[in-house]
């Protein structure tokens, strides 16, 4: 009816897409529960069609300098912006966090902050130019797919993955610093940048080299369990930034080697034997959902290690102590060691693993958000209409950059980070979770351009 108010719009981008998108839907799910319009998809197609899309606030998923440019664009057309840190269970030390990935720039333009755990809330806070907004420690809704109530729907596809491959082994692969599909766009590979020139004399350079011996251990790994395990089925999952051309060519002649790139990873981790990572956050995913994970370690740094993902679950240090471990573990089918201290761990960096879940506490504390009248207030013609023009001028520029095959925009390299989801898969996604929760009956969706749905009670 024209009386009623407007209803109060969520944007909730997602850039990887087997990575955040169940998660960012159940989010959007329970917003819209609150009298929320959702609207969800593609982080690069929303960014293209901003000024199209209604006025609202944006669920940012990090705030690095490179996101500046956007924050500032939605700013002006009257958008709020909060933020929660996506790869916040891989914490970087310090001084490389602040370096890489907290703009004090972008941070002022944030109005809250949304954390995993009490250590990403705290890191935060750390930042410099924080700039002293609300920080709500409500967990990640990745967190709530990994927890009792959500863990059955983990049960087909896990289940069909038996099927197809048996009791096989895991293998997740996180070097898109090193192996990137785009390799301009691999930091480590590019020590002059700008942003790094700070960092301490001989840090690059030092991480850079730890990670590319990772690199080579790791391509070395894969076919000693080949042999190893011969009668055992091997997936290796590359990470989604990674090129994956080069796990390819290591599988070539091992033909119980798989590299695959499908789907949510949560089910290949219910699925597998065993998992077997280094510094990557399916070892925390595995250790909070109780499946057992090898963090294979043959060279340590303790300034340079990802410590969270490699302190939980299982280790070894070379390849014969990663074999007698994997056998150890497939052939008593064992699975997370019962640690106390390792539970405590992972209790201060993911918060919610009971209680309401964390796509409810974020929901409540929007609406909060909303009802303390946080949303900036509306801009004048003139000014909406500068901001529209800064918006489209800058979709343009990236249409135009996307033609080149080395560049971020390119359209392989955005359907290889976000294939797609079909209307009719969006609503098998949100009824599955619904007959799991025993909500989300009343939700409608609707498409509002490419790869852009907005969903709503």
């Amino acid at each position: 009816m024209s009386g009623e108010p407007a209803r109060p719009v969520l944007l909730i981008p997602v850039e990887e897409q087997v990575r955040e998108f169940d998660a960012k839907l159940l989010l959007a799910c329970a917003a819209a529960e609150r009298g929320f319009r959702a609207v969800l998809g593609s982080r690069h197609q929303m960014h293209l069609r901003a000024a199209r899309l209604p006025r609202g606030t944006y669920f940012a998923k990090s705030f690095r300098g490179l996101s500046l440019r956007m924050f500032e664009i939605l700013r002006r057309l009257g958008c709020d912006i909060v933020a929660c840190d996506e790869e916040a269970l891989i914490p970087y030390p310090d001084k490389l966090y602040f370096e890489r990935r907290a703009s004090p720039e972008a941070l002022a333009l944030i109005s809250a902050f949304f954390a995993w755990g009490p250590a990403s809330a705290a890191l935060f806070m750390r930042c410099p130019g924080y700039p002293g907004v609300p920080v709500h420690d409500t967990g990640n809704p990745r967190g709530d797919l990994m927890r009792p109530e959500l863990r059955p729907l983990l049960a087909a596809p896990a289940r069909a993955l038996r099927e197809r491959f048996g009791h096989f082994l895991l293998i997740n692969t996180n070097f898109g610093t090193v192996n990137h599909f785009v390799p301009r766009l691999g930091w480590l590979n590019l020590p002059g940048k700008a942003q790094l020139e700070t960092l301490p004399h001989g840090y690059v350079a030092e991480l850079a080299q730890h990670r590319r011996a990772l690199f080579q251990h790791f391509q070395q790994m894969v076919p000693a369990l080949a042999r190893a395990f011969p009668e055992r089925q091997i997936v290796l999952r590359p990470h989604p930034v990674e090129d994956h051309g080069v796990w390819r060519r290591v599988a070539e002649g091992l033909p119980n080697v798989h590299v695959l790139h499908e789907g949510n990873v949560l089910p290949w981790i219910a699925a597998a034997a065993v998992l077997v990572h280094n510094g990557c956050t399916t070892g925390v995913e595995a250790f909070a959902m109780g499946a057992a994970a090898v963090a294979y370690r043959p060279v340590e740094s303790d300034e340079h290690d990802l410590f969270l993902p490699n302190a939980l679950g299982y280790r070894a240090t070379a390849l014969p102590e990663l074999c007698e471990r994997v056998r150890w573990i497939v052939e008593g089918r064992r699975g997370a060691p019962e640690d106390p201290a390792q539970q405590k761990l992972l209790s201060e960096h993911l918060s919610a693993r009971e209680g309401p879940l964390a796509c409810d506490r974020i929901a409540d504390a929007l609406a909060e958000h909303l009802r303390l009248g946080r949303v900036p207030a509306r801009r004048g013609a003139a000014a909406r209409a500068a901001a529209v023009l800064a918006s489209e001028g800058r979709a343009w520029v990236k249409r135009l950059r996307g033609l080149r095959r080395d560049d971020e925009n390119h359209p392989e390299y955005q359907r290889h980070r976000y294939p797609g989801v079909a209307p009719a898969e969006l609503e098998a996604r949100i009824a599955e979770l619904g007959r799991a929760l025993g909500r989300f009956g009343a939700l409608h969706t609707r498409a509002l351009g490419h790869q852009l749905y907005e969903i709503s009670a």
